[in-house]
């Protein structure tokens, strides 16, 4: 179910969820807000947070400007693009900045030129589910194919990763 989020506290009790899922969410938040939306996530997880959200090098930021500025896409149709522009994608420093916060570790995923190799074999989707199911076991995030621990300039997202369990 969705939950609306006043920008400052989310309306649950701490550690009602054993594990917190935000998917494309926090790139649509001002970046003065984000780590308080984090915070929030992070306290009402038991175990932990799991944030997939696309990634601001400065070469994705251009690509997604560009497309907007375009004239290909419905701007109107495409709010979601309009807000990456406005809000810009996290940004490498914002995301490490985040991960030495919360003790978390950051996993990098796909090529934003060309996403569609990735997602035939394996979508975000079926990566969350992996993640669910081996939060607790680090050896998953060593040994994943999709999943690499450096970013290049066409990084497509960012997977940030909180365990509360082995802080």
């Amino acid at each position: 179910a969705d939950i609306c989020y006043s920008g400052n506290t989310l309306p649950l009790m701490s550690s009602s969820f054993d594990i917190v899922v935000t998917l494309d969410t926090i790139e649509h938040l001002h970046n003065n807000n984000r780590t308080t939306f984090l915070s929030e996530l992070y306290r009402v997880a038991k175990e932990g947070v799991i944030l997939c959200a696309p990634f601001g090098t400065p070469e994705h930021l251009a690509y997604e400007k560009e497309i907007l500025n375009s004239g290909i896409l419905d701007a109107n149709s495409f709010t979601y693009l309009t807000e990456h522009v406005k809000f810009s994608l996290p940004l490498p420093e914002e995301v490490s900045d985040m991960a030495k916060l919360f003790s978390a570790k950051v996993f990098y995923q796909g090529d934003f030129r060309d996403v569609r190799p990735i997602a035939k074999r394996y979508t975000y989707y079926d990566l969350l589910v992996q993640m669910f199911r081996n939060m607790l076991i680090d050896t998953f995030w060593q040994n994943s194919e999709y999943l690499k621990s450096d970013f290049t300039q066409y990084t497509n997202r960012f997977f940030l990763i909180a365990n509360k369990t082995s802080r």
